[in-house]
């Protein structure tokens, strides 16, 4: 649909607009014809499923989703239920509009009041009883929201600094504070990367590795985690996730030649992970990887920001 118009401009926008006319159409023609000829129950009924189509306009996408999570068998015997009362009631034998004993062509008024009262009164019975049940799911659903509830962050003040190859090399290092007491945290590195090459595999994710365990920490504690270190393999010089060691495990060494995406993953014993991404570019064997940290995208919700702001 263009932006800005709601003229149609496929066949699949034009189908459920086009329903949506005719239904629309048939409940109003139908209420002004029956109001015109004092047909009251008919007239109320027109108005009930007008109602009832706005209502599904708007809330078109929460329907969807909740019809969408409801079992295909409760649906079936709904609507063979449905179908059978529609079939056995007597608005079918009888062959009249529901409603036409209560709202009868030139009803009194005093007629029209006590039907419209009988109305209301089942209307607000059902709509108290609909209230009832809401505010028992709410209460059902309350401890299992209290226990997804997590403690706050136990980070704070987190930057992820690139490598650099001057003078004083510096490795990739992850830097930050605690912001609670704590007993035992564990930071993983999660990689994935795409190969530079022609006939590329796609996507390959490497195992997480372990960069650092802390214990009894404290609020303010600072930390500072080398988050890839080099090594030489054969006189050239290379990178590994992690620590240095002294025999590097093969399957934490950095794939270079490759665009990486990654993240950091501080695991807590009494916590929800947390989590920490940044990218890498494409470096050569002996050039140190240039981490970038999701910080440094910061700007742009600051910038969207004061986009918003009136000038």
């Amino acid at each position: 649909m263009s932006e800005g118009s709601w003229l149609p401009r496929t066949w699949g926008e034009a189908v459920p607009q086009v329903i949506w006319a005719v239904l629309v159409l048939g409940f109003g023609l139908e209420f002004c014809v029956s109001l015109l000829n004092a047909d009251y129950g008919r007239a109320l009924l027109a108005v009930v499923g007008l109602g009832g189509l706005l209502f599904m306009l708007i809330h078109a996408e929460q329907l969807r989703k909740q019809l969408l999570t409801v079992n295909p068998n409760l649906v079936f015997i709904a609507f063979a239920l449905f179908l059978a009362s529609i079939v056995l009631s007597s608005f079918v034998e009888e062959k009249r509009w529901p409603l036409s004993v209560w709202f009868p062509p030139g009803a009194t008024l005093y007629q029209l009041v006590s039907s419209l009262t009988v109305i209301a009164v089942i209307g607000l019975g059902l709509l108290f009883f609909s209230m009832l049940l809401v505010v028992v799911q709410v209460v059902r659903q309350r401890p299992q929201i209290m226990s997804v509830r997590h403690p706050s962050a136990y980070l704070k003040d987190i930057h992820i600094y690139a490598s650099s190859g001057g003078v004083t090399p510096l490795n990739p290092r992850f830097v930050a504070r605690f912001a609670r007491n704590g007993q035992r945290v564990r930071l993983y590195a999660e990689d994935r990367y795409y190969p530079a090459a022609l006939m590329s595999p796609g996507l390959i994710h490497s195992p997480m590795v372990l960069l650092a365990e802390i214990k009894d920490f404290v609020v303010g504690q600072s930390i500072d985690i080398a988050i890839m270190t080099s090594f030489v393999n054969d006189g050239r010089e290379m990178w590994r996730w992690g620590p240095p060691t002294e025999k590097p495990d093969p399957k934490t060494t950095f794939q270079s030649h490759a665009s990486h995406r990654g993240r950091l993953v501080l695991l807590a014993d009494d916590g929800a992970p947390e989590y920490f991404y940044f990218i890498i570019d494409q470096a050569a064997w002996d050039t140190p990887p240039n981490v970038i940290g999701q910080e440094r995208f910061e700007f742009i919700q600051k910038w969207e920001s004061e986009n918003e702001q009136p000038k």
